[in-house]
């Protein structure tokens, strides 16, 4: 990724940058001016200490505004990592042990290549379809019931953005898929006839048969997609076909039919032989494409790269924590420090009078006690809203 700064184009940003710089320098330098200037030259002089009784309402806004910060960070931190580990736990589960392979160079042996791939030993499955979630292509088609459709009604299809997915009929197998009602898709050798593809039907997940009124002792029924009835074959288990930032949308699985010529191909390997069966598909690979090394992807590392944004988020969050969290750290050093070397005669006395060192102790913790929890007070709900606005974005 390259960055670059133009700044006949950036002029906006560059004059709020120098501006902010100027008014951070001026408030920095005010309160120690102003309080310097307050000094009576005489009592400096004779010894005196004019800071004693005076009440630090700057000092003590400036504490609970660190601890504001600190929380805040705290917070959103926490909350960032629990998303992107119950996303993670949301996708199919599987997925860890899934390859995709671009078929670019295999041309018309795409088919050949993932029958040879399935007889290999530490192969589970392989097909040849879309990775889930990873997105589709999702297109607004005007879709009857099939309640509508046999009605005849004169009324147009409403328009629902819809995933259409190409699978073979080993694409549920090598992805763990369940099948709610209905049959998969036949396996079958290449038709020349256009009409084979209609009749064989086609899957759809749950949202879908839902939203059209598609019943599962109804599997068989027709869904006029586009003014083109087609037949269900079967209603698959909902699954994220996209990033979560999206809700599940309805899915419309149709087959290869005759096989296809290009595609992704979808390997499962053995969970407890993954290595091996790299080498297997390697090999396998090396047998029809002799001048192109094996191009593979897992399907997890796929799905997780969608999220990266996230994670550099996460990543800003906990860093900016860390640092807030000692600077404030600091600050209440100082502060404590301060405030033994103003009330050292106080301890003294305190301690000749038989007080303990955790009396002593709390004697100074409760002063800070109550900035922190101003300070926690007032973060934690900016924090929150923050959260739950970002939270928004996950459907």
């Amino acid at each position: 990724m390259n960055l670059s700064f133009q700044p006949d184009q950036h002029a906006g940003l560059l004059v709020g940058v120098v501006l902010g710089a100027l008014a951070l320098g001026v408030l920095a330098g005010s309160y120690p001016a102003f309080v310097l200037s307050s000094f009576a030259p005489s009592s400096v002089l004779a010894g005196s200490k004019p800071m004693v009784g005076r009440r630090g309402w700057v000092r003590d806004g400036l504490v609970a505004i660190q601890f504001a910060i600190a929380a805040g960070l705290l917070l959103g931190t926490l909350v960032v990592y629990h998303q992107l580990n119950y996303v993670q736990r949301q996708q199919l589960g599987t997925e860890e042990h899934i390859i995709t392979i671009r078929s670019g160079e295999l041309g018309g042996q795409l088919d050949a290549f993932k029958q040879e791939v399935r007889r290999a030993p530490h192969v589970v499955s392989a097909a040849v379809g879309v990775p889930p979630g990873i997105g589709g292509k999702y297109m607004e088609r005007g879709v009857a019931s099939a309640s509508q459709s046999g009605m005849g009604s004169d009324e147009p299809p409403e328009p629902v953005a819809i995933a259409f997915i190409r699978a073979d009929a080993d694409y549920l197998e090598t992805l763990g898929m369940q099948m709610v009602a209905g049959r998969n898709f036949a396996h079958r050798s290449g038709a020349a006839d256009p009409s084979a593809q209609s009749s064989t039907g086609v899957l759809v997940n749950e949202t879908l048969a839902e939203r059209f009124d598609v019943q599962p002792n109804e599997v068989g029924s027709a869904v006029d997609v586009g003014g083109m009835p087609v037949p269900v074959r079967g209603i698959v288990a909902d699954y994220h076909n996209a990033p979560l930032h999206e809700p599940i949308q309805p899915i419309l699985i149709m087959p290869y039919d005759p096989p296809p010529s290009k595609g992704t191909v979808l390997v499962r390997l053995d969970s407890e032989r993954t290595q091996e069966g790299l080498d297997d598909v390697r090999a396998v690979w090396d047998e029809f494409v002799t001048n192109q090394p094996l191009d593979y992807q897992f399907l997890d590392d796929r799905i997780e790269a969608q999220y990266a944004s996230s994670q550099r988020l996460m990543r800003v969050f906990g860093l900016f924590a860390v640092l807030a969290l000692g600077v404030t750290g600091l600050g209440l050093l100082g502060l404590t420090a301060y405030a033994v070397s103003r009330r050292t005669p106080e301890i003294g006395i305190r301690k000749v009078l038989g007080a303990s060192a955790a009396s002593v102790t709390w004697l100074f913790a409760k002063d800070i006690a109550w900035l922190v929890g101003i300070g926690v007070i007032l973060g934690l709900p900016l924090a929150y809203l923050g959260a739950d606005r970002w939270l928004q974005r996950f459907a």
